[in-house]
Parts: C-alpha cells; sequence; structure tokens
C-alpha cells in the first residue's frame, strides 16, 4: 500500500515539475497565456508535450514543446 501512494507522490512531483519547466521554455520563447493542458507525445529520440495555451482574447493555441533541448518544436 505504501508503494502506491508513493508513486502517486512521485507522479505528482514529476508532474509539477514538468509544468513548471514547459512554463518556462513558453515564456522564453514569449508566449503568453493561461497553460490550459500539457500531453505527452512520446518519440523514440526525445520526450514532447503539447502545451495548449488559451491567450487574453480566448483563443486557444497548441505548442510542440521538446523538454530535452528545451524549446518549442
Amino acid at each position: 500500500m505504501v508503494a502506491k501512494n508513493s508513486s502517486f507522490f512521485d507522479s505528482f512531483v514529476e508532474g509539477r515539475s514538468v509544468k513548471r519547466r514547459v512554463r518556462e521554455i513558453l515564456r522564453t520563447a514569449q508566449v503568453f497565456g493561461h497553460l490550459e493542458d500539457i500531453q505527452l507525445l512520446k518519440d523514440s529520440k526525445r520526450t514532447l508535450y503539447y502545451a495548449i495555451v488559451r491567450d487574453e482574447r480566448g483563443f486557444k493555441s497548441r505548442y510542440k514543446v521538446d523538454l530535452t533541448n528545451e524549446r518549442l518544436v
């Protein structure tokens, strides 16, 4: 039972870390707005995430973020 809680906590902490890193990359690329969702996209060479951002006018945009190289793709 402890292992399940520990793995849940680890995944929660990892998710927060990913969200923080994605926000930093978006801010560096001067993408502003509310981060709605992050979706994982596995590739053989790297791990990519789709970041869905809602701007101040309500439009949603999807950005592909490469955490390995810390940049937008």
